[in-house]
């Protein structure tokens, strides 16, 4: 069936599909636009698994299409005849989760595969860590991260505990597109401990926190005392676990925000459970306040990024882009590291390429290589057995959303851990009459003001962002000179183009639909396709020595940005109007 309408109407007819289903998609039959919408193809799945709306509908998340993945990705991993045949699953606090995650573990057990289901909501991050150390060939996650709360998704990960890359992703989607949805058995039974079913929690949630303590930079002198933290899990996973630390690292004013505990899959206090949102911040500011809180942290609902806003003043506190706390938390890694004297001669910082040039400049400062990554922190997962084989040591990963990961015991961004870090980092420089803030504010004034942003511009569908990217490519020289860019960075064809010296080199990167313009005076913009909701993302950064003159230079390239989307989305619009 090709056409969306003969899919809509098979599934509004089928006895396969549940009554509520057909009820469902009888209210939308006139209307047409959503009718395409949910039936205009299967759902994406890619690197990140499937990511989507729920409701009925091929192009929808549902449990029809979480099942028609999960037997797919059964065959393949039966056709690969290993001794590691057993699966971790993990769910978030989202509607439908934990639904979804039982029906992929019974599908699993149904194939003959032995899974490990964790018996509460718990972090992406230690999914990684679990999937390594109970030696499974893969793991499963249900959570759509810090997307609103009509979004669910299924991100899969491999052996190494990292997420899937391409060639994996390319394997999966394979085998998915041979399964017809009539090949699946969609009765839900109750799950039992038995031979194919392991349930996981307290056991593996203390080896995990264990394992992240380990990575305390902190010395015996050193305490918590005096330090007030604010902590806002967003009604996610995060809650638990951070809390069991801060009383394993006696952290005595440690404040949460009791509105923000509860499992809630409506995230019904906050607009999108984002934690590089400052508006997910506004409850933790008026607790903050009233206990004086040196900082304020929060997690999304899976407990994969990290946020924070540091008290500037009395009553004032500021809110850190990704960006600014990934280059403070990499800061005092380093530099606790140097006075321990266990920074590695052979350590290297992996980012993405879209993340602050600052980083440069810090691990430059300590010694260290930088290698940059395509945006996602899958590659980062991906570059850390590469730096084990080639005898090069990791030291710590990050990206300007708001991820990052100081260890080698996952292959994922880990925002508790992260967190972890960050409160130390601030008991630490406070014991030194030091505030989170005045420290940053000492870091832009050795490696100068790095100011960076991203701007979101939301379009109709996928297509739309491909081709206002392939306008922006299409640009005439004259146009980018005027602009002062020097160098063009096109990863799609994995070249490298010096406008000024008319030469070029290849990128030595996989290919990824992805415009990096670096200007003089260290300025630079990229132009990508959002990984995981229908937006083109511009990002864009400057530098400079004094913060008056960083800001200017802002202002200005903010300004040049919105004149090249403009340009290309016109000449988009002249285009379709020709045919």
């Amino acid at each position: 069936m090709n056409n969306y309408i003969d899919r809509y109407n098979y599934w509004c007819c089928a006895s396969l599909f549940k009554e509520s289903v057909r009820e469902e998609l009888k209210k939308i039959r006139n209307n047409i636009k959503e009718i395409e919408d949910r039936f205009c193809c299967d759902i994406k799945f890619g690197t990140g698994g499937i990511r989507g709306l729920m409701g009925a509908g091929t192009n929808r998340i549902n449990e029809y299409t979480i099942l028609r993945a999960t037997q797919g990705i059964a065959h393949y991993i039966i056709s690969q005849n290993s001794k590691k045949k057993s699966v971790v699953i993990a769910y978030d606090t989202r509607l439908n989760s934990k639904y979804y995650a039982e029906l992929t573990t019974l599908c699993l057990n149904k194939n003959g595969i032995k899974t490990y289901l964790f018996k509460d909501s718990s972090p992406t991050p230690e999914l990684s860590y679990t999937i390594r150390k109970l030696g499974c060939i893969a793991g499963i996650v249900i959570t759509a991260s810090h997307n609103t709360f009509e979004y669910n998704g299924y991100k899969v990960y491999w052996s190494d505990g990292g997420q899937i890359t391409d060639l994996m992703a390319e394997r999966l989607f394979k085998e998915i597109q041979k399964v017809d949805y009539f090949d699946v058995d969609y009765q839900h039974s109750q799950l039992f401990e038995n031979d194919l079913n392991c349930f996981i929690g307290e056991d593996i949630d203390q080896s995990y926190i264990d394992t992240i303590i380990n990575l305390s930079l902190m010395q015996e002198t050193d305490s918590f005392d005096g330090v007030s933290i604010v902590y806002t899990p967003l009604h996610g996973t995060g809650a638990r676990l951070i809390k069991n630390i801060a009383d394993r690292l006696d952290i005595k004013k440690f404040y949460m925000v009791n509105e923000q505990i509860e499992n809630n899959g409506y995230f019904s206090t906050v607009n999108s459970p984002n934690p590089d949102n400052k508006e997910v911040f506004n409850m933790a500011l008026n607790l903050a306040k009233n206990k004086d809180a040196d900082i304020i942290i929060a997690t999304d609902p899976d407990a994969d990024r990290l946020g924070v806003m540091a008290k500037k003043e009395s009553d004032e506190y500021k809110f850190f882009t990704g960006n600014m706390l990934g280059v403070f938390l990499l800061n005092y890694i380093l530099e606790q590291k140097q006075k321990m004297n266990i920074l590695p001669p052979n350590g290297v910082v992996l980012k993405t390429i879209v993340s602050s040039k600052m980083i440069e400049e810090i691990a430059k400062n300590y010694g260290l290589e930088v290698i940059e990554v395509l945006t996602g922190f899958k590659y980062i997962g991906e570059q850390i057995e590469i730096l084990h084989l080639n005898k090069k040591e990791f030291v710590f990963g990050l990206e300007e959303s708001n991820g990052y990961l100081a260890g080698i015991y996952a292959r994922d961004k880990d925002a508790i851990s992260a967190a972890m870090i960050l409160c130390e980092a601030c008991a630490f420089y406070k014991s030194k009459g030091i505030s989170v803030w005045d420290k940053m504010l000492d870091l832009y004034k050795k490696y100068g003001f790095y100011k960076e942003d991203i701007i979101n511009v939301n379009l109709s569908n996928i297509n739309e962002i491909n081709n206002v990217i392939h306008s922006l490519r299409s640009l005439s020289h004259d146009i980018i000179l005027k602009s002062n860019v020097i160098k063009i960075n096109d990863y799609i064809s994995s070249k490298s183009y010096d406008i000024i010296n008319n030469t070029v080199e290849n990128i030595k990167l996989p290919k990824s639909n992805v415009l990096l313009y670096e200007m003089n005076n260290s300025n630079w913009f990229a132009v990508r396709s959002s990984g995981t909701e229908i937006k083109l993302k511009i990002y864009f950064g400057v530098k400079d020595r004094h913060i008056k003159n960083a800001n200017s230079k802002y202002k200005c390239i903010k300004t040049l940005i919105y004149d090249l989307i403009n340009l290309a989305c016109k000449n988009v619009e002249r285009r379709e109007k020709q045919f």
